[in-house]
């Protein structure tokens, strides 16, 4: 079984439950109800967005623009001589920051991203709007930041005390 839920609609309220016959037929014994039962807006969203994801090839697309990009930050990681490590396929770069500090360094990136006009954090989901002249400016910024990080790890500068708010937490967890 698969269930599909606002993407399909491009953000609009939908959502799709697939499978096997067996497993589907199961749901004849139940009731099943929505909230949006007779909102036709999501399943006019969703034939669009499958229209468009076919006639223009998105996935394809997108794997484009990641690898690209992929390459131009690794470009960047060298240049920088900052060590990030990129793992995730290319559609989905994730960045693994180094060291003990790893979350504060993903703090102060994202922190020094927004402050040259990119919510940034670890992980890039790409879409057909990321244009070349966008992931330019975003590689510029990213550039600067590097350079940034690097140096403050060089000279043993406390990670934490150049953020401008607390650090982070990894995963998902209960915030007090």
């Amino acid at each position: 079984m698969c269930v599909l839920g606002k993407a399909l609609g491009n953000g609009h309220p939908i959502g799709a439950i697939i499978g096997r016959s067996e497993v589907m037929d199961a749901a004849q014994q139940s009731f099943i109800s929505s909230s949006y039962w007779t909102e036709r807006v999501g399943f006019t969203a969703a034939l669009k967005t499958l229209e468009i994801f076919q006639r223009d090839n998105v996935p394809k697309r997108i794997n484009e623009i990641g690898a690209r990009l992929k390459s131009r930050i690794e470009s960047v990681v060298a240049q920088t001589e900052f060590h990030l490590k990129i793992i995730g396929i290319d559609s989905v770069p994730i960045f693994i920051f180094p060291g003990e500090n790893a979350l504060a360094l993903k703090t102060l990136f994202t922190q020094e991203m927004l402050k040259k006009g990119f919510l940034a954090s670890n992980v890039i989901y790409l879409s057909t709007a990321h244009t070349d002249e966008l992931c330019d400016k975003y590689i510029d910024a990213m550039r600067d930041v590097f350079f940034f990080l690097q140096q403050a790890l060089d000279s043993k500068t406390d990670i934490a005390s150049l953020i401008n708010g607390p650090v982070c937490h990894s995963g998902f967890q209960r915030l007090n």
